[in-house]
């Protein structure tokens, strides 16, 4: 509720972090950066889903190399 961006995902469907719920979506491509338990980014591309798993940066360097790794993937 104390979002910058609050107004503009007003109406934007939101979805828990459950793996259920991610899977009812049926998604093929899921970003994700923590929780689920370890399991989880093979369960969801068993699913048939592309997992692109978010770094844990420390510095400012690897903040951008990590931008610009997560842009690759998203294309």
């Amino acid at each position: 509720r104390y979002s910058y961006l609050r107004a503009e995902a007003a109406g934007l469907a939101q979805v828990r972090p459950r793996t259920d719920e991610v899977l009812a979506l049926q998604p093929t491509l899921v970003v994700r950066s923590y929780g689920g338990g370890p399991g989880i980014a093979g369960l969801l591309e068993r699913a048939g889903a592309r997992v692109v798993q978010l770094g844990y940066p420390e510095t400012l360097a690897d903040v951008r190399r990590e931008v610009l790794r997560v842009g690759t993937e998203l294309g």
